[in-house]
C-alpha cells in the first residue's frame, strides 16, 4: 500500500519538482465512500486588539463567532491572528518544511526557546493547515473524533480524546518528540511540528481540566456557607424568586469565574506580561475575551435544561448545588465543542487555531497552571451576585438603596447623615469612593413623622434635586434609616471576601454611566470597566449590581409615599418619585 502512495508521490514530484501542495498524509482508515461534512475553511487575518486601549463598548454580537467561512482550506489563506505579516505559513509547503524537519534542529526541541521560535522552526502553520485540509476531504477520516484523528496523522498516542472532561490519554502528553514520526510517503524518522501541536491540545486540555475539577471541589466549600448566609442576610423563600435568581447567576457567574482565572494567567505568568513583547499579552488577552463570550452563548443555550433542573430543587442549598453543576457542564461542553473539529459549534477551530497560534500555548505554564484559590473565586462570584439579590426580593421588609454624596459633596466625614443614622449604622454603611462618601442602607418600615403641613404630595420629595438633602428641621429623633441585614458581616473576611464597596461601586458606575439615573443596561462582557478583559472588574462591573442609587430628597419622598404601608412597592423602591 506505502509503495503504491510512495510511486505515485514521485510522479508528482518529478512533474512539479520540488514545490508542492501542502501534503495530504495517505488516510490509514478506510476508504469506502462515507460522507463527510462539508469542508470548512478558517481565515484568521486580521489582529487582535491591542493591549494599548481598554474594551470600550462592547454588545453581544460582537462577541458572537460569526458564521463560518465555506471554502476549502489552503495554505495561502491562513495567516496568523498575532503576527500576520511575519508568521504567515508559506503558500506552499515543500519536502523542506515540517515534514523534513527534525527535532534535533536548531530551538525545536528545546522547551526554554521561545515558544513562537519554536513554532516557526517546525513550520507548524503548514502541518496544522495539512492535518484540518485532511480532516474535512479525506474520505473516512471523520470514523475518528478529530483529536484523534491528528494524533493517527503523525502516529501519535491512541485514543486521545482532549475533549473530554476527566482522566484521559491527552492529558499525559504525546511523549518525547521523536516519538511523533509521520509514515506516509513524506515521512521522516520525526515529525515536531506534530509533536508541538498535541502538546499545545495537551496544555490547553490540562488547563481547561484543573478548572473543571476545581468548580466541582469548591461546590462542598460554597454549599457548606448557605445557612450562614440565610441567617445572616434576608432568607429567599419563595421558589419562583430563587429560580430566577440562580438562572441570573447562572451565565454571568461562569463569566465572572473565567475573567477572574484568566486575568490571574495575564499576571502570573511571564510570557503573557513580558514587557517586551505585548503580543504575547495581546494573545492572551483576545484569546481569554473569546473564551469568556464563548461561555456566556452556551450559558444562554442550556437555559431550557438548566431551568428544568434548577426548578427541581426545594432549598438555597439545592440551588447551589445545581448551578455548581450547570457551570461545570458548560466547562465540559466548551473544552468538547473546542477539540470537535467542527466549524459551526461555540466554540470552534477557529478558535482552537487561534488559540495554539505561534506556540502560544506550548512552554508558558498554562497547562501547568492550577486552579488559584477557586475556592475564593466561586465564593466571591456567588454571594457577590446573590447578596443584592436576596435583599431585592426579601419577603422581609427590606428595600437597598445607595444614597448619593450630601449636596454632591466631597470628602468621606465619619457620619455625613447624622441627622438621619445613628453612627453606628452610618459606620456599617459607609463607602468612600472617589473621594465620595456614599452608603448603603435599607429603608425599613416608615420615615419619622413630618410636619402635617409637608404630608402633601406636592412636598413630599422635598421640591429638592436628586443629590439635594432635606432640611434638618426634618431630622429624626430616632435615626430612622436603619442598616441593612448581614452588612455588618461584609468586611472582606466572609463570602468570598465580599464588601459593600463591591456593591457601592458596581451601582454607582452604573448609574453614573446611564447619566445618574438608574436602570442601565450592561452591556454583554461588562463594557465601561477600566480593563482589557471581559468582566475584568469582576463583581465591581458597572451595573452588575442593580441596588437604586439617589438622593436622599427622593427617598425620603418615596419613603413618606410607600413605606409602612404594606403592600408591593414600585420597583426600584425608594429612588423612585
Amino acid at each position: 500500500m506505502y509503495l503504491i502512495y510512495l510511486v505515485a508521490a514521485l510522479s508528482v514530484f518529478l512533474q512539479f519538482g520540488n514545490t508542492l501542495l501542502v501534503p495530504l498524509r495517505p488516510p490509514t482508515l478506510s476508504t469506502s465512500s462515507s460522507s463527510s461534512s462539508s469542508q470548512s475553511a478558517f481565515s484568521l487575518s486580521g489582529s487582535l486588539p491591542t493591549p494599548s486601549s481598554p474594551i470600550g463598548s462592547i454588545s453581544f454580537a460582537s462577541l458572537s463567532t460569526g458564521s463560518s467561512p465555506t471554502t476549502s482550506i489552503n495554505s495561502s489563506n491562513i495567516t496568523s491572528s498575532r503576527y500576520p505579516s511575519s508568521a504567515s505559513p508559506s503558500p506552499t509547503a515543500t519536502l523542506a518544511d515540517f515534514a523534513t524537519v527534525l527535532c534535533n534542529s536548531s530551538d525545536v526541541g528545546n522547551p526554554a526557546a521561545d515558544p513562537s521560535v519554536r513554532w516557526a522552526e517546525a513550520d507548524c502553520d503548514d502541518a496544522w493547515a495539512a492535518v484540518t485540509q485532511n480532516w474535512t476531504t479525506v474520505p473516512g477520516a471523520q470514523s475518528l473524533i478529530f483529536v484523534q484523528y491528528v494524533s493517527e496523522y503523525w502516529n501519535g498516542p491512541q485514543q486521545w480524546d482532549c475533549g473530554k472532561m476527566g482522566e484521559d490519554p491527552c492529558g499525559a502528553g504525546p511523549g518525547d518528540c521523536g516519538d511523533i514520526n509521520d509514515k506516509g510517503p513524506f515521512g521522516t524518522p520525526d515529525t515536531p511540528a506534530g509533536w508541538l501541536i498535541l502538546q499545545s491540545f495537551t496544555n490547553y486540555h490540562n488547563f481547561q481540566l484543573n478548572q473543571y475539577s476545581a468548580i466541582g471541589d469548591a461546590q462542598a466549600f460554597v454549599v457548606g456557607q448557605i445557612g450562614a448566609f440565610q441567617s445572616a442576610f434576608a432568607p429567599i423563600d419563595d421558589p419562583e424568586s430563587a429560580l430566577n435568581i440562580f438562572l441570573d447567576i447562572l451565565g454571568l457567574g461562569l463569566s465572572l469565574i473565567s475573567a477572574a482565572v484568566w486575568n490571574k494567567v495575564l499576571k502570573d505568568i511571564p510570557f503573557f506580561n513580558e514587557p517586551n513583547d505585548p503580543n504575547n499579552f495581546g494573545w492572551a488577552q483576545g484569546s481569554a475575551n473569546a473564551i469568556i463570550s464563548s461561555v456566556l452563548t452556551l450559558s444562554k443555550e442550556t437555559l431550557p435544561s438548566a431551568q428544568t433542573a434548577l426548578g427541581a430543587q426545594n432549598t438555597l442549598s439545592d440551588y447551589t448545588v445545581q448551578l455548581v453543576n450547570q457551570w461545570q457542564n458548560i466547562t465540559a461542553v466548551y473544552t468538547s465543542n473546542l477539540f470537535s473539529g467542527s466549524s459551526s459549534t461555540t466554540p470552534n477551530i477557529t478558535d482552537l487555531t487561534n488559540l495554539m497560534a505561534n506556540g502560544s500555548l506550548l512552554n508558558n505554564g498554562v497547562g501547568a497552571q492550577g486552579i488559584y484559590d477557586m475556592q475564593s473565586i466561586m465564593a466571591q462570584t456567588l454571594f457577590g451576585l446573590l447578596i443584592p439579590k436576596a435583599w431585592q426580593t426579601s419577603n422581609e421588609d427590606v428595600n437597598p438603596f445607595i444614597l448619593l454624596p450630601a449636596n454632591n459633596a466631597t470628602g468621606c466625614p465619619q457620619n455625613p447623615w447624622s441627622e438621619y443614622v445613628s453612627d453606628s449604622v452610618a459606620a456599617a454603611s459607609a463607602v468612600c469612593y472617589n473621594n465620595q462618601s456614599y452608603s448603603l442602607f435599607n429603608a425599613k418600615g416608615g420615615p419619622c413623622p413630618l410636619p402635617y403641613s409637608k404630608r402633601d404630595s406636592q412636598n413630599l420629595d422635598f421640591g429638592l434635586s436628586p443629590r439635594e438633602v432635606p432640611p434638618p428641621a426634618f431630622s429624626c429623633p430616632n435615626k430612622a434609616i436603619s442598616e441593612l441585614p448581614g452588612i455588618s458581616t461584609m468586611d472582606g473576611t466572609q463570602w468570598g471576601g465580599v464588601t459593600r464597596d463591591d456593591l457601592v461601586i458596581s451601582a454607582v458606575q452604573g448609574y453614573l454611566l446611564n447619566g445618574e439615573q438608574n436602570g442601565y443596561q450592561m452591556p454583554v462582557g461588562g463594557a465601561g470597566q477600566t480593563g482589557y478583559l471581559y468582566f475584568e472588574n469582576g463583581i465591581q462591573t458597572p451595573g452588575l449590581c442593580t441596588i437604586p442609587v439617589c438622593g436622599l430628597g427622593m427617598a425620603w419622598g418615596a419613603w413618606a409615599k410607600y413605606g409602612g404601608r404594606g403592600g408591593a412597592k414600585p420597583s426600584g423602591y425608594p429612588c423612585v418619585s
